[in-house]
């Protein structure tokens, strides 16, 4: 395969109606184009090609609409949800039903970065990412929270006054 990886998109196609090809076309502009959109991002790229305006890739959107801070931001979310649940999982010896739960909500974010790679997230899917991102910060913050510092113990003679 001579093709970028991201190329496999296009390989892939159950139905026979597949818009992989386009998806990963989408992507292939979106890199070409670099200098168009890192800084701010860029208000059009319909001149990147044909039916180019059409941000059927979060990643993309994220890069078109904020540069290449947002772009990073967005990708570092999702790995740190990722990197969160495994740092959770490995304190997790034999307790089956929060081993069961961690790895659900693990399964959770694999779909919705699956979904990502094929859509914009619009409307209520906005609220459903922010939901799960939330619910694994939280369900997680026990395993990467540090511990709390020792209290200070006052010499009693500081506390009599002399």
């Amino acid at each position: 395969m001579d093709a970028p990886v991201w190329f496999l998109i296009a390989r892939v196609d159950v139905t026979g109606s597949s818009t992989g090809y386009f998806r990963a076309l989408l992507i292939d502009q979106f890199i070409r184009h670099f200098f168009d959109w890192w800084l701010v991002g860029t208000e059009s790229n319909a001149g990147w090609g044909e039916d180019m305006w059409d941000l059927s890739n979060q990643f993309v959107a994220e890069g078109f609409t904020g540069g290449l801070l947002t772009f990073i931001w967005f990708i570092t979310m999702i790995s740190r949800c990722f990197g969160r649940l495994g740092d959770k999982l490995k304190t997790l010896d034999g307790d089956r039903r929060q081993e069961w739960s961690q790895w659900l909500l693990g399964v959770a974010l694999f779909g919705h970065n699956h979904g990502l790679l094929r859509s914009q997230l619009l409307g209520p899917d906005v609220e459903c990412m922010a939901s799960l991102l939330a619910i694994i910060v939280a369900s997680t913050a026990c395993a990467t929270a540090s511990p709390a510092p020792e209290p200070v113990q006052e010499p009693v003679q500081a506390l009599q006054g002399g």
